[in-house]
């Protein structure tokens, strides 16, 4: 089985990065609780602190892709596009093991 790997940066508003915080919290714990989530990642940048970077790795493409139509993904995206600065910028990879 192939593994995902999903490498993304979203700018947010900068009024809007505390909200997205607490928010970010409570979806990544969601996110976590999924079946074929290796990882799921969200952090602040360090150099701009208003570009919220993610790292996702999933098992395998099928649950990468059971995890985009889930209810917390749906509602996430729906806040963090309101909240966005800019729109979000992400690659997806096939890891591979070596």
């Amino acid at each position: 089985m192939e593994k995902v790997v999903i490498y993304g940066s979203i700018a947010v508003r900068p009024d809007e990065v505390e909200r997205i915080t607490a928010i970010a919290a409570e979806f990544v714990a969601a996110v976590h609780e999924e079946e074929g989530c290796a990882a799921y990642d969200l952090s602040w940048d360090v150099v701009d602190p208003t570009v919220l970077r993610l790292v996702e790795h999933w098992v395998s493409d099928e649950a990468y892709q059971v995890h985009r139509v889930q209810p917390h993904v749906a509602e996430w995206a729906t806040t963090i596009t309101a909240a966005q600065a800019a729109p979000l910028s992400a690659s997806k990879f096939r890891a591979t093991d070596y």
